[in-house]
């Protein structure tokens, strides 16, 4: 998972581009067909050969050229259609993008329909795409519930290799801001205070690199997340072109505006096409296979973003669970303690009556003072006996507590998502095991 802007655009600049299929070594000019795995020994990287056993291969050592040759006719096809908040969507994606690109594809389709993401899951999102170096990725905006891809949803289809888009679709922004107050708040608590501005200030430079990777117009991708870029379309000398308005010269005349200051850029299917931020407009993914030579490819999908996100649901219901399983069992002990509290007073008093033998003799004669000693003596032990229950009780609550305690804590470090820090509980359950061993000591008194 890349967890910081800086990291996410080494990753960008490092990885690319190496889609084997048929190989020719250099020297002797001896050729196979396969593909490369994201595995490797030293400078050697795993290849699966065609109809031979894998080796670990020196790529330098070959010629590579890419067309399909040693391919399996698959297509594995990965969603997004919602919203992206959560940081197990990103995780899970990343992992099975890798095991994917692995099996030797001849393409990753990413269908997307989103209308946006946190942009530091969206740097995610775009370095795992990245990652993928030994097999092309191809982003299909399928549109849907939102009708595109939407605000850092639209650079994540820009990390892919290839963007094709549905009839009617769009891509760029809705809004006038790439980040709301409420996805600051939770980058803040994942990153710290102060992260969302820095997110949102190396959001720019990101997606630029982002275009740049893949030869896309870098001026209108970063129109779509810097609402300063004004883009307008030139003419000058018969031949059109664009620009920053900024850039203008007197002798250009201004052909249309594409994006003004002020508002972020959208762009529909036929826009983005024409201004090269898109490669192609279909009508159904069936016309995108057939474009790409695969409509005989098995299409193999992938809900690893699905399932995650059901993963979070459940383990959030299990700590809402838990939490009403605290809230209960805190306030019993508190109960408990205040009844413990009570019937140690009662003991003290009886403790001070002072039943004392000589002090009774000299008031009253024995049989009565054997009598009265008797009467408190057996009144006192029914209170002990009281209070021990109560004791038990009391540990019996404070058992369950830190059962809860620790399941609260596992959930919390094993979804980052969850709105809970595994310190708070951690805390609580010290606090818990100290009265445990409180309440047993007790026992002893009296």
């Amino acid at each position: 998972m890349v967890k910081y802007p800086a990291l996410a655009l080494i990753v960008l600049a490092f990885f690319s581009n190496c889609f084997a299929d048929t190989f020719t070594h250099l020297q002797d000019g001896a050729s196979f067909n396969g593909y490369v795995v994201q595995r490797k020994k030293g400078n050697k990287t795993l290849i699966y050969i065609e109809k031979r056993r894998p080796q670990y291969l020196n790529l330098r050592d070959y010629r590579i050229q890419q067309n399909n040759l040693g391919r399996k006719n698959k297509v594995y096809v990965f969603n997004i259609k919602d919203s992206v908040e959560l940081m197990a969507q990103t995780e899970a994606f990343e992992k099975a993008m890798v095991i994917a690109a692995n099996q030797g594809p001849l393409f990753i389709l990413v269908e997307i329909d989103t209308p946006g993401a946190r942009i530091d899951l969206a740097q995610q999102l775009c370095a795992a795409i990245a990652k993928i170096n030994n097999c092309p990725t191809v982003a299909f905006i399928s549109g849907d519930r939102f009708g595109g891809a939407f605000s850092a949803g639209a650079i994540v289809a820009l990390a892919c290799d290839r963007v094709y888009m549905r009839t009617g679709t769009s891509i760029g922004s809705t809004a006038s801001s790439s980040q709301t107050p409420s996805e600051v708040e939770e980058i803040e608590k994942h990153y710290g205070q102060g992260a969302g501005a820095r997110f949102q200030s190396s959001w720019l430079t990101f997606s630029a690199a982002v275009a740049e990777r893949n030869n896309r117009p870098i001026l209108f991708t970063r129109a779509m997340v810097d609402e300063n870029i004004e883009i307008i379309e030139m003419s000058e000398d018969d031949k059109l072109f664009f620009t920053d308005s900024r850039s203008r010269k007197p002798n250009q005349s201004i052909v249309r505006t594409w994006s003004e200051k002020g508002s972020l850029l959208a762009l529909t299917a036929a826009q983005a096409v024409q201004v090269k931020i898109a490669d192609k407009v279909v009508d159904s993914r069936e016309q995108l296979l057939a474009d790409l030579a695969a409509a005989e490819a098995k299409q193999v999908p992938n809900n690893t973003i699905l399932k995650a996100i059901r993963q979070y649901e459940r383990a959030q219901r299990e700590m809402d669970e838990i939490l009403t399983s605290i809230s209960f069992l805190e306030q019993e002990t508190v109960t408990l303690a205040e009844e413990i509290d009570e019937v140690e007073d009662e003991i003290r008093r009886l403790n001070r009556i002072g039943y004392s033998r000589n002090t009774v003799r000299t008031e009253i004669g024995v049989n009565q003072f054997w009598s009265a000693y008797s009467v408190a003596t057996a009144e006192w032990e029914e209170i002990l006996r009281e209070r021990d229950i109560l004791l038990d009780e009391l540990l019996a609550v404070l058992d369950g507590l830190i059962r809860d305690y620790r399941d609260a804590i596992s959930l919390a470090e094993k979804h980052s998502d969850l709105s809970y820090h595994a310190k708070t509980f951690q805390d609580s359950l010290n606090a818990a095991n100290v009265s445990y061993d409180e309440i047993l000591d007790r026992f002893d008194q009296w």
